[in-house]
């Protein structure tokens, strides 16, 4: 990102994300339905991943990283100090956060927005770029910026209003966020459904303003497993194609 102009928005440059970043670990309980990538977040940083889904179950206060209702045996507060330690080693670099409240929380005294402020913000403030507005990117090199996905504070860029397994836009006050995360249902048979998805999305974004953020996931869920691990060669291949 060191070759990238100080005053292009966010919005004007495409980056490279994870879709449920911490589920990498094949030794959990129900790994087989729930393991997402196969790097974990330190290669992901290192192989250019800039966006990252982080899934936080609250419990005794603190946050644990989760997919659905299962526990993926790591803290939050450590996913958090990973980035922190590659932002400060490549300050011309920054990563977008994106944090979901996952399942139900338990024996906790604060909510869930607090917890993140207090918790995990507040002792990094430095780090964090919290504002509600599309940024060029010399604001935000050496931070993270947060994406927030849940309701109660005003810290970061506001994606409460998120929808569940649609197209979906979210309006904020100077700049519009449009999503694409079609991913639940899927067979062998209609894969070629959430590639007209994505190829939507990619063609919408040509033609938006320049302070709107597209965000196009090509995660899927469904009767794929382990018929998709067959599959998934020739559909990455052809990801690969689209990032290309």
């Amino acid at each position: 990102m060191s070759h990238l102009s100080d005053t292009q928005l966010l919005s004007q440059i495409s980056i490279p994300g994870t879709h449920d970043s911490a589920s990498f670990r094949s030794n959990v309980f129900g790994a087989g339905f729930t393991q997402t990538q196969s790097w974990n977040i330190r290669k992901q940083l290192d192989q250019g991943v800039r966006f990252l889904d982080a899934r936080c179950r609250l419990i005794n206060n603190v946050f644990t990283m989760h997919h659905g209702a299962v526990f993926l045996k790591q803290q939050f507060g450590d996913f958090i100090t990973t980035r922190i330690d590659f932002v400060k080693r490549n300050p011309s670099e920054f990563i977008i956060l994106s944090v979901k409240q996952e399942h139900t929380a338990e024996n906790s005294t604060k909510s869930f927005h607090k917890v993140m402020r207090e918790r995990y913000i507040e002792p990094h403030n430095e780090i964090f770029y919290l504002d509600n507005n599309i940024p060029n990117i010399g604001e935000i090199r050496g931070k993270i910026v947060l994406l927030r996905r849940y309701s109660g504070d005003k810290a970061g860029i506001d994606a409460s209003h998120w929808k569940n397994d649609t197209s979906f836009e979210i309006k904020n006050k100077d700049f519009n966020i449009y999503v694409q995360d079609h991913y639940d249902g899927y067979t062998a048979l209609s894969l070629h459904f959430k590639r007209k998805f994505i190829e939507c999305s990619l063609k919408d974004a040509q033609k938006k303003r320049t302070q709107d953020m597209y965000i196009n996931f090509i995660s899927i869920s469904g009767l794929l497993t382990p018929l998709f691990r067959s599959l998934r060669p020739s559909f990455n291949r052809w990801n690969e194609h689209l990032v290309l």
